[in-house]
């Protein structure tokens, strides 16, 4: 685990190395709550299909992983 400090949640999070002529299909963001529960948030875009729940849960998962 690394000892940076936390980054608390804006309402937005900006993607600096997405390119801006590329069309957004999701985006997602996982969170840890003051218990240590990892949430992940899923913007999707209308008129596209949403990643697979699961999919979305092995993410979260591989971000637990990594950082504890």
């Amino acid at each position: 685990m690394t000892n940076q400090a936390p980054v608390r949640q804006t309402k937005f999070v900006v993607f600096d190395e997405a390119s801006m002529d590329e069309e957004r299909m999701a985006a997602v963001l996982v969170t840890k709550d003051g218990e240590g529960r990892l949430r992940a948030y899923v913007k999707d875009v209308p008129g596209r299909n949403a990643p697979d729940p699961e999919v979305v849960g092995m993410l979260v998962q591989a971000v637990e992983l990594a950082n504890f």
